[in-house]
């Protein structure tokens, strides 16, 4: 199989991204662009995905789709919450990913069709995905085990939906992990100005997603940014259940999650950190090219067994 580097895949996509530029396209289409390209690369180099069993469902109203690998377990299931700045994203998308996902870590996907802004802003999305993790809590037996994973916008959810979890005092899950997480609408770490240059992925949107920040956001239209359940930094943490935290070295969101881990730390969480060198912004969408990729989802797999 073909391996691609770092450097290739900056190159392929700024190819996209002129094509995008000669038709006019606002940033909005090359945000989608970013989101979509993994898969575009995937299709286009005639991969195939592995044989999985696929399954369109309703929970709790909100559309889903099931993916289950062969050597998965249905017992097992991850709530994954899917990425693109709450604005794009959808299972096209992901499908190659989740697959993967599902056959590192023996898990069965369950993947969240939920509510994308402008159309419907915030508390849209948090709300659908509550409502998914607690249709499928009712559904669980108490030898069934239940993870929520997501990345950027996703991990985002990934938090909100387990502070509401903890207000309602329903089960938790067994283990969380956040992959490139945004935990601040306010933008106000460093790394948004001293990776820009460096991250392809987020960099040249850097400057309009400072700029269209907080309130005023297409996500927040309004609300507070500094509500927990818009911004997580401002939550408590205390009692959350074990948490893996993900991110790139080279990302406008990398110190949203050393900030992330510092906090947990001080709410004494069961949380371990891994800082992946020179990869893009949710570079786990490149599996199999990158190899960086499947280090890091056989490393959520590891985690997932050892916490249960």
């Amino acid at each position: 199989m073909e391996k691609v580097t770092f450097h290739e895949i900056k190159e392929l996509l700024e190819i996209e991204r002129k094509k995008l530029k000669q038709q006019n396209c606002d940033i909005s289409d090359v945000l989608k662009l970013n989101f979509a390209f993994p898969a575009m690369l995937f299709k286009s180099k005639n991969m195939q995905i592995d044989k999985v069993f696929l399954q369109k469902i309703i929970v709790s109203g909100v559309p889903c789709q099931i993916i289950r690998h062969p050597e998965a377990d249905s017992k097992r299931k991850i709530l994954y919450l899917h990425g693109g700045a709450f604005v794009c994203g959808n299972i096209e998308d992901y499908l190659h990913f989740c697959s993967e996902l599902s056959k590192r870590t023996k898990c069965e996907i369950v993947f969240p069709e939920y509510r994308l802004a402008p159309q419907n802003p915030f508390p849209a999305a948090s709300d659908d995905c509550f409502a998914v993790y607690n249709g499928l809590v009712q559904n669980c037996s108490n030898e069934e085990k239940l993870y929520i994973a997501g990345d950027s916008a996703g991990a985002t959810l990934s938090l909100v939906t387990l502070f509401q979890v903890m207000e309602q005092n329903i089960k938790k899950p067994d283990a969380v992990v956040t992959i490139c997480v945004s935990v601040d609408e306010e933008r106000n770490a460093a790394s948004w100005k001293t990776n820009r240059d460096v991250d392809f992925t987020l960099g040249i949107f850097a400057q309009h997603l400072v700029q269209d920040k907080g309130r005023h956001s297409v996500y927040l239209q309004g609300y507070s940014p500094k509500d927990k359940m818009a911004s997580p930094i401002h939550g408590n943490f205390k009692d959350f259940p074990p948490v893996l935290i993900q991110v790139s070295n080279k990302e406008c969101l990398r110190d949203d999650s050393l900030l992330l881990y510092l906090k947990m730390c001080d709410a004494l969480v069961d949380v371990e950190l891994e800082v992946y060198d020179n990869v893009p912004h949710v570079w786990h969408l490149y599996t199999p090219f990158l190899e960086e990729a499947t280090v890091a989802i056989d490393k959520i797999g590891e985690f997932l067994q050892k916490r249960g």
